[in-house]
Parts: C-alpha cells; structure tokens; sequence
C-alpha cells in the first residue's frame, strides 16, 4: 500500500520532514516525497537557507536521501513523536479509503492492511474484522450486514475523532 504527499496534503494534515520519514520507514511513501517536499518548501520560501534541503534536491541516491532526511528529523531543535506521525498517515489513508471504497468488505480488508502496517494500535481495533469485539458485542446474534455495518460506524467514529485531534494538533503549531 503507497500514499503520497498529495494524499496528505488533501486530508489537510500538517506533515513535515517527521512524517516523511515514518512514510518512508513504512513503507507507504516513496523518496520522491521527500524531495516534492523540499521543492514545496523552497518554492514557497526561496529565502530558506537550509543547507540540508538544498543538498536534498541534488541528492543522487536513495541513501544520500536517508541520511539527509535523518538529519532533517532529528535536530535537536526538533521534536520527534513516531506515534504522532503515525496517526498523521492512517488518518490520510483511513480518509481516503472511506471516500474510494465501496464495498464495506473491501473496505474492511484495506483498513486491516493498514492496521497490519501501523503495528496493530490498540485504538483501531474495534473496526478490524477478524478480531473479537471487546465491547460486549455478540456478533453471532446478529446477521452479516449487521456486523459489517457496526464495524463501518466505529471506523467512521475513529476517523472523525482522529480528524479532530489532529485539527487540534494542528492549530497548536506542533
């Protein structure tokens, strides 16, 4: 499963050099980003004087892009939140999934993909499929449709409350 910069940019989630690189160790983003992220930046900014960022956008390997992006997270200015960041990128996929997928089966398996690939958080667990209810649900007292439908609306619950906390987040200048 890939994402883009351009997915986070619509689900309107303040990313940074942070997010890139939790993408990037993810597995869901690819290296272009970082470097549609410093072309962003300089273009929004030609003032910047970064040296990093300007290296970047010269960078000729996968691994100059590594070990610039590192220095890029990990000044010591800077705060680095993995579990933040994390919440940044599923929120963006959960999202769009949403909007793209149809059917709530299909949907349930691509929301399972990315449960996998955020390391199983226990706050997604109640909209995974395969997992037991731990809320007292009994799902064989109710029909399929039923049980698909509950699993949809906790999805959408979380997605919303994710949607908050990260507009909050977000206007806390974090």
């Amino acid at each position: 499963m890939k994402c883009s910069l351009d997915l986070l940019k619509q689900s309107k989630v303040r990313y940074s050099w942070s997010t890139l690189f939790v993408g990037i160790k993810l597995g869901l983003l690819q290296q272009n980003s970082v470097i549609s992220y410093a072309e962003e930046l300089i273009n929004d900014s030609p003032e910047i004087n970064n040296n990093d960022i300007i290296e970047l956008l010269w960078a000729k390997s996968e691994e100059q892009i590594d070990q610039i992006l590192e220095r890029l997270v990990f000044k010591k200015d800077e705060i680095f939140d993995e579990t933040i960041e994390k919440r940044k990128l599923s929120f963006s996929i959960l999202n769009q999934l949403i909007v793209d997928i149809q059917d709530e089966e299909e949907l349930l398996e691509k929301v399972a993909e990315v449960y996998s690939i955020m390391g199983y958080p226990d706050e997604m667990s109640s909209f995974i499929y395969y997992l037991p209810p731990d809320d007292g649900h009994d799902p064989l007292a109710y029909s399929k449709e039923k049980n698909l439908n509950r699993l949809i609306v906790n999805l959408n619950k979380y997605v919303t409350k994710e949607r908050e906390f990260l507009q909050i987040f977000r206007n806390q200048d974090h």
